[in-house]
């Protein structure tokens, strides 16, 4: 498993996101928002961390809407 600059910029990003996910779960003020926020923000954490691992190429693999019926 090779790391690039983008696995790199992912797995930064979902460490970030981790960081304030907790923060902001853990923040007193408007808790209820908070803690929704923090939530979907834990899901994007986990969405990064899986694209950053997979290792299909999926920047690289054309759409099938680009494909032409015929």
């Amino acid at each position: 498993m090779s790391f690039s600059l983008l696995k790199l910029a992912l797995l930064a990003g979902a460490a970030q996101g981790a960081i304030l996910g907790l923060l902001l779960w853990t923040r007193p003020v408007n808790r209820e928002a908070n803690r929704i926020f923090a939530f979907l923000l834990f899901l994007l954490t986990i969405h990064l961390t899986l694209v950053a691992f997979d290792e299909r190429d999926f920047l690289c693999v054309f759409h099938i809407s680009a494909t032409s019926p015929g």
